[in-house]
């Protein structure tokens, strides 16, 4: 079963989206922080992570850059839940993808399969 982390700082839209994916038959952990969403990619090495574009603690491209800085975390692909489409380059960071809130279910899982399949093929153990 996949995994995916959801971060973000509403518990209802958590709540949401981790029932969209759910009912796909993800496994599904949630953080409301960053500081907690580093501690699950540590300890549960999720096969996405799906972040909002802002909130409190550290912004998106900074939250990419501590991933990717370690070699443990930085092929895990991170998608991006934005409420504004105004991401620059520098604010969407390492994402690879940007979904725009609010988003609707096809929407959603299409673009997790999309980003999990392209992650799957690019890994070294295919």
């Amino acid at each position: 079963m996949l995994k995916v982390l959801l971060v973000d700082d509403d518990p209802g839209v958590l709540d949401v989206l981790q029932h969209m994916l759910e009912t796909q038959h993800y496994r599904v952990l949630t953080a409301q922080d960053d500081r907690v969403a580093l501690e699950w990619v540590q300890r549960e090495r999720p096969d996405l992570i799906i972040t909002e574009a802002s909130g409190p603690g550290i912004d998106c491209a900074e939250f990419c850059g501590l991933l990717k800085e370690d070699p443990s975390t930085r092929d895990v692909p991170v998608m991006i839940l934005a409420a504004l489409p105004l991401l620059s380059p520098v604010q969407r960071g390492s994402a690879c993808a940007v979904l725009y809130k609010p988003v609707s279910t096809d929407d959603l899982l299409s673009a997790v399969r999309a980003v999990i399949d392209e992650a799957v093929q690019g890994s070294p153990r295919t």
